[in-house]
């Protein structure tokens, strides 16, 4: 399971042995599918994982939807990172996306505010200035 926030396992936590027990799973779980995609073959294989929230981008993206846009891209896999296909036996370039196949209630989105110095190899703090305020109702 992806990343859940301090504030969902603490609430999780308090409401255990309540009749309100799986409360934030229902407002706050969907699920994402990982998609790779075999480049000689065209097969592809799905990798079911469940999300509280949806990690975006901060670093070169200016809104909330160039984040969204930059999540679901494709990764090319490559090289050293090729892929194994079962179907044709052997590794493979493929394409790897997020696919948000279940969304909950209430979607939430956690900014992914570090990145990696490649010189230094240390973490750096992106500090960007994205606010993002979204409210949608299902079905809007």
């Amino acid at each position: 399971m992806r990343h859940r926030s301090l504030l969902v396992d603490a609430l999780e936590k308090s409401l255990k042995r309540t009749s309100r027990e799986n409360l934030c799973q229902r407002l706050y779980e969907g699920r994402l599918l990982n998609r790779t995609t075999c480049m000689v073959c065209g097969n592809k294989r799905d990798s079911p994982e469940s999300f509280y929230d949806v990690l975006v981008q901060v670093l070169n993206c200016d809104d909330l939807p160039a984040s969204l846009r930059a999540y679901i891209q494709p990764e090319h896999m490559s090289g050293d990172n090729k892929y194994f296909c079962e179907v044709c036996g052997q590794k493979q370039e493929a394409h790897r996306a997020v696919i948000l196949d279940t969304l909950p209630p209430v979607l939430t989105f956690s900014c992914q505010r570090f990145d990696i110095d490649r010189n230094t190899w240390q973490r750096v703090k992106v500090n960007n200035n994205n606010v993002c305020v979204v409210c949608v109702r299902a079905g809007e």
